[in-house]
């Protein structure tokens, strides 16, 4: 086969040249942390670009973390991590795996923000029911529900409540109590 003219040979062309975009990042990525042109070009050739990028990112993070037998030889300790196939440090995770679980913490956060704001929105929807229910009773059945509701307070909230009338009050623990009560009678009255 002939080459049109003007072309190259794939094998005439620079080294550089001849490797995909993947493989020239990675030549790049090894040469920006020490790593030679030759032995970066001849590591990319060897071993498979996942394994690189691995090794890359778990260089950097245990270059932050200032780990000795790192830090003594940088470019040398990545170019073995390599070739030896290291085993990922302790502790570390890599980012693939650090992107998914952030992912997982939005969503899980953002369902447990919807869930509550469900809860609020169900809590206030019964609280307008309740209200509106109270609303809509007479007098004489408000006095009715009244004294059915003085009838489960505890002693504490009852005794509360008499001194809170005694001293012409509408409100206070006694009334909180009572209202409570008064509101549960009413959601019962609301679920039949």
């Amino acid at each position: 086969d002939e080459l049109p003219s003007g072309a190259q040979s794939p094998l005439s062309l620079p080294a550089a040249s001849r490797h995909s975009d993947i493989q020239r990042d990675l030549i790049r990525e090894l040469e920006l942390r020490g790593v030679t042109s030759g032995i970066a070009l001849s590591m990319v050739e060897k071993h498979e670009p996942a394994l690189i990028q691995q090794k890359v990112e778990a260089f950097d993070w245990q270059m932050s973390k200032a780990e000795q037998a790192v830090i003594k030889n940088p470019a040398g300790y990545l170019r073995t991590s390599i070739e030896q196939n290291y085993a990922s440090p302790e502790g570390f995770i890599p980012k693939a795996e650090r992107e998914r679980k952030a992912v997982e913490e939005t969503a899980r956060r953002r369902a447990e923000k919807d869930a509550e704001t469900q809860a609020d929105r169900q809590r206030q929807a019964r609280a307008t029911a309740i209200e509106a229910r109270w609303t809509a009773l007479s007098l004489a059945e408000r006095a009715v529900l009244e004294a059915r509701a003085e009838g489960s307070l505890t002693p504490f909230a009852s005794q509360a409540l008499a001194r809170e009338r005694l001293e012409g009050r509408q409100n206070g623990t006694g009334h909180f109590a009572l209202r409570a009560e008064i509101d549960k009678l009413l959601a019962a009255e609301l679920d039949a």
